[in-house]
């Protein structure tokens, strides 16, 4: 056995050695004086402790929201990791991404991780030994991002702010969105905070944007059917009604609008209901405004139904006759439309509704089986029908651009005609209604032609005898030339005959009272 002295002192026999040469050291000591003597010390094995190994710490483990790109960046760092001999510790870190495996080494790591849970794996090494691997696991969400949903017919909204695949491997974690769903109208401030199963969390914040998209409930009224109230038509009131699921406020709004001037005849009414988000219904519905002919038609239907209801006492027999000529008066063929009579036939109209008014006043005096209000109530609006045939006959021939001082004489008699109703003379009335109508349907000028056998162009219409007609002609119904005159003859009627010309280009003619 080989013995090295690696000391000789003569201090005390207390020594240190600091580093032992091998693991294992025999030792002894030898004690000498200066006579020779020696003597030697059992010898000891001394060994060394045995190296203990290090303990790898990869951190805690993480939750984090990924970027636009999907990945988020994750730095993790080993500098916790220990060795119980304090020895220098060298660093591996290794982790996979599908199927492709990495590995780094450094006592930290930076890494770009996609969506999902990831498990990084560490390991120290002492220069000895390898410490056992230590794991952290990464989960990468997606993170939070504004929503803007529409609401449901409670006006709320049921909505995560969590945007995309939140557990793309499966592995449990857990996920709380405060304040809970469902939402009310409007931006709500939503915090979402994942968890894993070993309490790592993390929270983002989002808005929650719940909107009406739902229309109000628009109901317009039903088709309006009245009478006229003067030759401008009647004013109509409607109320449309409409309701909505989430606003208090809704804008309806009409066109024409309820209190409108509706002229005689149809018109479409279009409606629309917007609540305060923006949402609009429409709805359509006609009125419809009856001219003479119209208000004839219902006084008619009112007599037939009086004559017809068994529960009057007894009907006079003079009831009939104004069904009878109320009848005649309205016949199809006598009507253009619901303001104006043919030429040919007013006359009749106005004698028969004269009649027809006759019968009812009789009837007013003598029969108590209606109130007297009900048989006056129907001479007025014949007598009314009337004076609107003759007023819209005035206007027609202002239109047609009769001078005002040739329509003096018709306003008169309309004058007169009101006049008569004031103090209830209807039959004069009429009367006076058919002279006005007829003073202004003869105003209107209306041309009738036809070419005879040489190619000449012969033109007729009715005027007042004694005025004087200015034949004119145009090719563009702008530029007007005049062509020749003419004078009314007794019968009402005026004559021009145009020679034919060389020329195949449309031309429309007029004439005009000569000023």
């Amino acid at each position: 056995m080989d013995y090295t002295i690696f000391s000789d002192t003569t201090n005390p026999p207390l020594q240190t050695i600091s580093t032992l040469p091998q693991a294992h050291t025999w030792w002894t000591v030898r004690a000498y004086d200066q006579y020779g003597s020696t003597i030697y010390a059992d010898p000891r094995l001394i060994k060394l402790p045995e190296n203990r190994p290090p303990v790898a710490d990869a951190g805690p483990n993480q939750v984090l929201f990924a970027g636009l790109d999907g990945k988020a960046t994750v730095a993790l760092s080993g500098a916790q990791s220990t060795d119980p001999d304090g020895n220098a510790l060298n660093y591996a870190w290794a982790w996979a991404i599908g199927t492709n495996a990495y590995w780094s080494n450094g006592v930290s790591l930076t890494i770009e991780l996609p969506l999902g849970v990831h498990t990084i794996q560490l390991m120290v090494n002492d220069g000895h030994v390898t410490s056992q691997p230590d794991e952290v696991k990464i989960t990468v969400v997606a993170p939070c991002r504004n929503v803007i949903v529409a609401a449901a017919t409670n006006c709320m909204a049921d909505a995560s702010v969590q945007d995309g695949s939140l557990n793309p491997d499966g592995d449990t974690f857990t996920v709380r969105q405060l304040p809970p769903p469902p939402y009310p109208l409007g931006t709500n401030l939503v915090t979402l905070t994942v968890s894993d199963s070993s309490g790592a969390s993390n929270s983002c914040t989002a808005q929650v944007i719940v909107v009406d998209t739902k229309p109000p409930a628009l109901v317009c009224p039903s088709n309006q059917l009245v009478e006229f109230a003067s030759a401008a038509g009647a004013r109509v009131n409607f109320t449309p009604q409409a309701n909505d699921l989430c606003s208090t406020l809704v804008t309806v709004a009409c066109e024409p609008p309820s209190g409108s001037m509706f002229p005689i005849g149809t018109t479409e009414v279009h409606c629309v209901a917007t609540d305060v988000a923006g949402n609009s219904a429409s709805c359509s519905f006609q009125v419809a405004v009856l001219g003479a002919r119209g208000v004839k038609s219902n006084v008619l239907a009112e007599l037939i139904a009086s004559r017809d209801n068994p529960a009057l006492p007894r009907v006079p027999e003079g009831l009939n006759d104004a069904i009878n000529w109320l009848t005649a008066s309205l016949a199809s063929s006598y009507w253009i439309d619901q303001t104006h009579v043919t030429r040919r036939d007013g006359e009749t109209v106005f004698h028969d509704e004269r009649a027809a008014v006759h019968a009812l006043w009789m009837n007013h005096r003598e029969s108590p089986a209606l109130p007297k209000a009900v048989w006056e109530g129907w001479i007025a609006r014949i007598v009314k029908a009337d004076r609107l045939l003759a007023v819209v006959a005035i206007q027609d021939a202002a239109n047609a651009g009769v001078r005002p001082e040739h329509l003096v004489e018709a306003q008169r008699d309309v004058a007169q005609g009101d006049d008569d109703v004031v103090h209830r003379r209807y039959q004069a009335a009429i009367d006076h209604y058919r002279n006005a109508w007829h003073r202004g349907l003869r105003l209107v000028v209306k041309l009738a032609g036809h070419l005879d056998v040489n190619g000449s162009l012969h033109l007729e219409f009715t005027a007042s005898p004694g005025e004087t007609y200015v034949l004119e002609s145009s090719t563009n119904l702008v530029d007007w030339m005049k062509v020749k005159t003419a004078t009314i003859g007794p019968d009402g009627v005026g004559r021009f005959e145009v020679a034919p010309g060389g020329s195949s280009r449309l031309e429309f003619y007029r004439a005009r009272a000569q000023p």
